[in-house]
């Protein structure tokens, strides 16, 4: 790093002012794809004015950082270059102040894309490797470091979660033996769930882990079922409806996709889906004219499961998390 520079309370000013924009662009207040670009780029812009005033002020070269995910998944799918930058910030900004859980688990999350990123770069992509470097360093270096820092940061916990079911999706895994990457997902999205129970409060990290819960239970079921295990395949499935319920009640709207997602091919970040047992990198999110009903979807499969049983309904659910995938 350059010689130290100190004026804390300009660079405080300013990072005041970026992070209002960075807001703006991660709340969904939005209406337009040029509008979320001069957003985000003024926020980078500004949040790097910010560390040139007091290069020591590790929570601007954090949330530069994190700006720059941002921009790494709205710029031309083909440059990795802001995850790169990304990557180098937050290890200036955990370099200055040590344990900084923020920065470390959003570093984790920044890894994941940056890998996904990477994949839909080449045409010979090493899935394989990916999920390695995703587990030994996202989830290794990153998430279980923030997480030991602060073992109820919720956020992490899900995000950390959602990185290990990439990682199985990556490598193939069969997802019902007991060392799977998706049963390592289950515990910590459990765990999340405890804090629910244990404190009765209500936060939108709980409606997203119950969701992803359903997310990993339908992958259960479909590998118990190509394994003939049709006891095991319909009690996960029956844990998938309960999951989804409890997403629901806990907020109605988890399963649409943010606003800023509904404005068309804007937020292009990076997104992995499984198709049956295998992964499929999809290149761009759902436009409007193209997002199912998602609520409709739900209550018809709930309809004929009463009615028919679980398997009439599998594609009505599997519509509904293959559209929350995209948007989470």
């Amino acid at each position: 790093m350059n010689t130290p520079k100190r004026d804390r309370k300009k660079a405080i000013a300013l990072a005041r002012q970026g992070e209002t924009w960075r807001l703006m662009v991660a709340q969904h207040q939005l209406i337009n794809k040029r509008e979320l670009l001069e957003l985000l780029g003024d926020a980078e812009d500004i949040f790097e004015k910010a560390t040139e005033a007091d290069n020591t002020y590790a929570w601007a070269w954090a949330h530069l950082a994190a700006t720059q995910t941002y921009i790494g998944g709205t710029k031309n799918k083909n440059n990795v270059r802001h995850y790169e930058d990304a990557d180098k910030n937050y290890n200036t900004a955990i370099t200055l102040r040590g344990n900084y859980s923020w920065a470390l688990a959003h570093r984790g999350q920044n890894q994941v894309w940056w890998e996904l990123r990477k994949l839909q770069k080449t045409t010979t992509p090493d899935l394989v490797m990916a999920a390695k470097k995703i587990k030994e360093v996202a989830i290794d270096q990153y998430f279980e470091r923030a997480i030991g820092l602060d073992p109820n940061y919720k956020w992490a916990l899900v995000r950390m979660a959602i990185a290990y079911r990439i990682a199985g999706l990556l490598k193939s895994e069969d997802s019902t033996l007991p060392e799977s990457y998706h049963n390592e997902a289950l515990k910590l999205l459990n765990r999340v769930i405890d804090f629910r129970v244990q404190r009765k409060k209500i936060t939108p990290n709980y409606a997203i882990a119950y969701a992803y819960l359903a997310v990993v239970h339908r992958q259960q079921a479909r590998q118990y079922k190509t394994k003939g295990l049709f006891e095991e395949a319909t009690e996960s499935w029956e844990q998938v409806y309960n999951n989804l319920d409890e997403a629901i009640i806990l907020n109605p709207e988890v399963f649409y996709p943010p606003k800023l997602l509904r404005i068309g091919f804007v937020y292009d970040r990076p997104i992995l889906q499984d198709a049956g047992d295998a992964p499929e990198l999809i290149a761009d999110t759902p436009t409007d004219a193209s997002e199912p009903n998602i609520y409709e979807c739900y209550e018809m499969a709930v309809a004929k499961a009463r009615r028919e049983g679980h398997v009439a309904a599998q594609r009505d659910i599997d519509r509904v998390l293959a559209h929350f995938v995209h948007q989470s």
